[in-house]
């Protein structure tokens, strides 16, 4: 699996524009299109020093809620 690009400057898990959790929650299930989900690993960084430290890891496990999302594949 590819790095997966993320550009919120203010996530704890943003580094160098990718994301460096191991794994990320899409969150609301009733979500009809894209702009109503939300990523549920979100942390906000309360100062600058508290940016994540991790690298840009090749496999995150990705969780889906989003029900009606074509992607879904079993909360895949």
């Amino acid at each position: 699996m590819p790095k997966l690009n993320c550009f919120v400057e203010l996530c704890k898990y943003q580094k160098e524009g990718f994301c460096s959790a191991r794994s990320i929650d899409v969150a609301n299930f009733t979500a009809l299109t894209s702009d109503e989900t939300t990523c549920a690993t979100y942390v906000p960084i309360q100062v600058s020093s508290e940016k994540s430290t991790h690298h840009a890891i090749e496999e995150i496990s990705i969780n889906c809620d989003a029900t009606y999302c074509l992607h879904n594949n079993n909360q895949l």
